[in-house]
């Protein structure tokens, strides 16, 4: 097991024209480039393809530990500043909130998250933020559950990411589909993980095996396999696993996209990520280093024995559903949700002087994960079998 460091100057020689060849594909990432203040790139040999940005990002006497992998440096990089864009864009500022009170003006699914994780609070006054249905109609959600704000507002869902659903991209409509994705995939992954949605096999296809060979290279040892996790929702959510030899050290990284393919290829990455934190809380627990929350999860899992995991094999062969022909991404995202009832706000967060479109995504009805509460939809599927919260969290 061998990670190999890079420190990366992106105002400087190479690294300057690592940077402006990012910015020339995506000039929606130009200013965020001043958001970073230590870049540096990974590689692992157990997927030598896989390029990680890592970087820390400060804005005012905030600090965030950022990155972002692909399969190549600039993907990479792309993504490590998109995720700075988005961290940052969340800080609370002047105008966010535009008025503390009750108000009427809010989505029944809104309503119901408040009053199932703050019941004591769902009837007094609380901080709104403005935001726009999937259909363009004005509504409200609370602050809290949006903006990275100095003291945690009574509304803060416990034990959630407020990253999740927010998502930053080269115009509002891409940064919206990513969010949204993000949603549908946190909601599939907790109805897969729990054990209340059984996963099935995602056959291989000359693109997929391709992406594993330029990901893992010569290295070996490692088996790969996909696995289908969709819920009801018509969107195709992927879970990328992995193991050694002896059916431990697993590693899983999870995707939704309109088509299978690219949701397995996006796993795959997500994969080869996770994998590099594993190997890097086991660097840390050798040496008898401090561990974060993220290095005992990763440990965790892989100390699960796979072969002994029903959840973590298909039991059968997925239908492989893909995006409805002549439909946009986000229009198609949108029919998936409205076929289940699933309503969702979307709050524009893109900030003047960050520059980089960013959207918070919010679907109540779906599960968050990591989340401290049930959703009604994860305890009617649990009927049918499962435990939550799962003995070892997936996030």
């Amino acid at each position: 097991m061998a990670i190999a460091s890079l420190d990366i100057d992106l105002t400087e020689g190479e690294g300057a024209q690592l940077a402006a060849a990012v910015v020339r594909a995506d000039p929606a990432l130009a200013q965020a480039q001043k958001l970073l203040t230590r870049t540096f790139l990974l590689r692992s040999d157990w997927a030598p393809g896989l390029c990680f940005v890592g970087a820390q990002a400060t804005y005012g006497n905030q600090n965030f530990s950022v990155g972002g992998g692909g399969l190549s440096i600039e993907r990479a990089t792309a993504s490590c500043l998109g995720e700075a864009a988005e961290r940052v864009s969340q800080i609370e500022r002047p105008g966010d909130v535009l008025h503390r009170g009750s108000d009427a003006r809010v989505l029944d699914s809104t309503r119901g998250l408040i009053e199932l994780i703050a019941p004591e609070v769902a009837s007094h006054d609380a901080d709104w933020i403005a935001g726009v249905d999937l259909h363009g109609q004005t509504n409200k959600v609370p602050a809290d559950w949006c903006l990275r704000r100095a003291e945690d507002g009574p509304l803060r869902a416990p034990r959630t990411a407020l990253s999740t659903g927010c998502a930053a991209g080269p115009s509002k409509q891409a940064a919206t589909i990513r969010g949204l994705l993000e949603l549908i995939e946190r909601d599939a992954a907790a109805l897969w993980w729990s054990g209340a949605r059984k996963p099935a096999a995602v056959p291989t296809s000359d693109r997929i095996e391709g992406i594993i060979r330029d990901l893992r290279g010569s290295a070996s040892g490692r088996k790969t396999w996909l696995l289908d996790i969709s819920s009801d929702i018509a969107i195709p959510v992927v879970a990328a696993l992995a193991c050694d030899a002896e059916q431990r050290n697993l590693a899983v990284g999870i995707a939704a996209r309109c088509t299978f393919e690219a949701a397995g290829t996006a796993a795959l990455v997500e994969l080869c990520q996770m994998e590099l934190g594993l190997q890097l809380a086991r660097l840390k627990a050798d040496r008898r280093g401090p561990l974060t929350d993220d290095d005992e999860r990763h440990l965790a899992r892989g100390r699960i024995n796979v072969a002994s995991e029903a959840r973590l094999n298909g039991v059968a062969q997925c239908n492989m559903r893909s995006a409805v022909p002549g439909l946009d991404e986000l229009a198609h995202i949108i029919t998936a949700l409205d076929a289940q009832h699933i309503e969702a706000t979307i709050v524009d967060l893109t900030r003047p002087d960050i520059g980089v479109p960013t959207v918070k995504t919010i679907a109540p009805r779906l599960q968050p994960l990591p989340s401290g509460f049930l959703t009604p939809r994860l305890a009617a599927a649990l009927q049918a079998g499962g435990t939550w919260p799962p003995a070892i969290p997936l996030h």
